[in-house]
C-alpha cells in the first residue's frame, strides 16, 4: 500500500459491484468472512488511517451489518450520521456503544419518513434523495447535537465533515442555502450562548 501522511484518513465503503445505490446483493456467511477478513487485512496494512463508511447501497448499510463489522473486524468507523439513519441504524446508539471505534465523522441530517420508505421498498434511494431526504443539519431527524456532544464527551478528536447530499437537477435543490443553514447550526453547537 502507498504511504500516507500521518494524519490522513482513508475512508472505505464496501462496494457491491453494482452501479448506483438503489439495490444491492446480500452477503452469505462466506461473503461476510471474506469482507471482515479483508477489512482486517487492510486495517493492518494501513493501520489507524482506515475507516469503514457504512453507506446506503453498499454491503454495510443496516444497523445489524454495522454491528457485525464492530464484532467481527478491528477497522475503525466513519460515522456517517445520515447513511446510518437512512440504513435503519441509530447513529447516536453507535456513538454510545462504540465511541472508541469512531475515527472520522460525516454529519448529515435525514428525513426519517423518507428513509423509512426507502427501506420499505416504496421509494428508491435516488428518488428519496431527489425528494429531499437529506436535510440541512438541525432540520431532520438525526440527533446531530447529541452525536457531537457524545463524541466530544468520549474524547473524539477526529474530523467532522459536513455533507449535504443532493441531486442538483431536483426542482427544490438549493445546496448553497442548505450548506449555509447547516453551518449556522454547527456554529450554534460550537457556541450555544452566541446562537
Amino acid at each position: 500500500m502507498a504511504a500516507f501522511e500521518a494524519d490522513a484518513v482513508v475512508v472505505l465503503a464496501a462496494a457491491t459491484g453494482v452501479d448506483g445505490y438503489d439495490g444491492r446483493p446480500a452477503l452469505d456467511d462466506e461473503g461476510w468472512r471474506t469482507l471482515l477478513s479483508n477489512l482486517d487485512r487492510i486495517d493492518r496494512e494501513i493501520s489507524h488511517l482506515v475507516t469503514l463508511h457504512p453507506h446506503v447501497g453498499t454491503m454495510v448499510e443496516t444497523g445489524e451489518e454495522v454491528e457485525r463489522v464492530l464484532e467481527g473486524a478491528a477497522v475503525s468507523l466513519c460515522l456517517d450520521t445520515g447513511h446510518l439513519l437512512a440504513g435503519g441504524a441509530d447513529p447516536l446508539d453507535v456513538v454510545r456503544k462504540a465511541p472508541e471505534r469512531i475515527a472520522h465523522a460525516h454529519l448529515k441530517d435525514v428525513d426519517a419518513d423518507l428513509a423509512g420508505r426507502v427501506r420499505a421498498g416504496e421509494l428508491t434511494y435516488t428518488d428519496a434523495v431527489r425528494t429531499g431526504m437529506y436535510r440541512p443539519l438541525g432540520r431532520g431527524d438525526v440527533d446531530v447535537a447529541g452525536i457531537v456532544s457524545g463524541l466530544t464527551a468520549a474524547g473524539y478528536t477526529g474530523w467532522y465533515v459536513m455533507e449535504q447530499d443532493v441531486i442538483l437537477t431536483s426542482a427544490d435543490a438549493d445546496p448553497v442555502e442548505d450548506v449555509r443553514a447547516s453551518l449556522a447550526y454547527l456554529t450554534g453547537l460550537a457556541s450555544p450562548e452566541d446562537a
